[in-house]
């Protein structure tokens, strides 16, 4: 699953000012349901939450309107499903005109409800960070299962026990919208790479935990280490073939 840049607002002459300009999110990521049929197309896209602003659910239409999904089958035949896509929203300013466009992050089943985990306090004491990629499934009534520990980095090479305790006990807390297909809910296998963060501290000085399992992902897998603090679906029915600003 790569990430995608959408250009959702457009220009038709571009002034080389504006390729200098920075792009801010503004806000949380938001979350959209996707209904795909049976060919791969999008059909419909809803912003979830309340008090959702027109410009953004109108932004999301655009942008998931030439998506092309491989389709999700039943029985070898190909039928309709949902799932849910997460952007970030970004912003930028050119002379006094405010231009947004939609950060693609992953798709997969949509998360309604997530508890961060707490930072253990002696590891806080001690000044430890860590990185700590979790896995589990998420069922088809929304909880999660199957939680466990897939690898693991900390500061000065630390055991990371508090840390996987953290980690499993705020996940397990977590709720999703699980995707559909032909109606019916499905299991997602995901991961979630969550950081403990400390000033000064950054991913490269982490060292792999003296009690963390060994990652076993292979070579034809997704690499874990390209995403940051966003979930990762393993085994969406949908995989995204193209997009198109």
């Amino acid at each position: 699953m790569r990430t995608i840049l959408l250009v959702v607002v457009m220009l038709l002459v571009v002034p080389a000012c504006m390729a200098r300009q920075v792009w801010k999110t503004v806000g949380p990521p938001i979350t959209a349901a996707l209904d795909v049929d049976a060919q791969g197309h999008v059909v419909h896209a809803q912003l979830l939450g309340k008090n959702v602003l027109p410009q953004l659910q109108s932004l999301t239409e655009q942008v998931s309107h030439s998506w092309r999904f491989v389709p999700a089958t039943v029985g070898g035949k190909p039928a309709p499903a949902r799932t849910y896509a997460m952007f970030d929203v970004e912003m930028h300013e050119i002379d006094g005109n405010q231009q947004l466009r939609l950060h693609y992050m992953l798709h997969g089943p949509g998360r309604v409800f997530a508890q961060s985990p707490a930072y253990p306090p002696e590891m806080l004491r001690q000044l430890v960070a860590a990185s700590v990629v979790m896995a589990f499934d998420v069922n088809g009534d929304g909880s999660v299962s199957n939680v466990h520990v897939v690898t693991a980095k900390t500061s000065g090479s630390t055991r990371g026990a508090a840390f996987y305790k953290a980690s499993i006990e705020a996940i397990e807390k977590d709720r999703f919208l699980p995707e559909l297909v032909d109606g019916r809910p499905v299991v997602t296998h995901m991961r979630i790479p969550i950081n403990f963060d400390i000033d000064g501290y950054v991913a490269g000085q982490l060292r792999h935990a003296p009690d963390a399992p060994h990652d076993k992902v292979g070579s034809d897998s997704v690499d874990v280490t390209r995403f940051a603090d966003i979930p990762v679906a393993l085994d969406s029915p949908l995989h995204l073939v193209s997009v198109q600003p």
